[in-house]
């Protein structure tokens, strides 16, 4: 018996075997995970497959289903990797940038797959169309008893302020642009100076031309430092 994988580039049959594996000619993401992104060697860019299986019975389908809610709920989704994108890359790429408070955390699942709906309270904005909140889907997070978690993805928490580099889709779905590389979190130093700040990202990044293997380093810069880095950079002017 044989699964067939629907994909942007056309139809994969793979073995039930190879089932925990995605078709390796279609990304570079270990993961079984919907929409991740991941580098399409074909075109050198980050890509979202819209993977979907279509099983030829109606035990195989339930035991798949069945296999993925265990695999979701002992054990987090395989590596992804990430096409590095510089501070200027997401001022100029992202649909929106806000300096927001996160209000919620709604998780969602849809089949073997979790999603979070962040909900932000704005509190700045530096592009974009106005509004005094924004919901942000990210991937992985906990709806019901099943917790997923997707590597490069953050781990945001209620109540928190951070900046947001955003992506809206054509269905009007707001993503972090880039994944954790799209969101600073903002702190006060002991003298109640602002910063925005992010670690590496746990993900793999490569560079989206070439793929081959870039070093993050992570941003750490004051707020008035990336308010005056984003100015120049929408300005059309240095970043230096």
């Amino acid at each position: 018996m044989k699964v067939q994988w629907r994909a942007a580039r056309g139809d994969v049959w793979l073995e039930p075997s190879s089932l925990p594996r995605c078709p390796g000619h279609l990304c570079r993401t270990n993961s079984l995970s919907v929409g991740q992104p991941a580098v399409n060697p074909t075109f050198g860019r980050t890509s979202f497959w819209p993977l979907r299986c279509k099983f030829r019975t109606r035990m195989f389908r339930f035991a798949a289903s069945f296999i993925a809610v265990l695999v979701i709920i002992t054990h987090p989704l395989s590596a992804t990797t990430l096409a590095y994108a510089s501070l200027d890359d997401l001022i100029l790429k992202s649909s929106q940038i806000v300096r927001g408070t996160v209000q919620s955390l709604e998780g969602k699942a849809n089949g073997s797959r979790v999603s979070t709906r962040v909900r932000i309270a704005v509190v700045e904005r530096w592009k974009g169309p106005e509004g005094i909140t924004v919901d942000v889907v990210v991937p992985g997070g906990q709806a019901g008893r099943i917790t997923q978690t997707v590597s490069g993805a953050p781990d945001l928490k209620v109540g928190t302020e951070y900046v947001f580099f955003l992506w809206t889709g054509r269905t009007g779905v707001n993503r972090l642009l880039g994944f954790s590389q799209g969101v600073l979190l903002l702190a006060k130093d002991p003298r109640g100076l602002a910063n925005v700040s992010r670690p590496p990202v746990s993900a793999a990044v490569v560079n989206a031309t070439t793929g081959v293997a870039v070093q993050d380093s992570g941003v750490s810069m004051t707020l008035a430092e990336l308010r005056e880095r984003i100015r120049r950079v929408l300005a059309g002017g240095s970043s230096q």
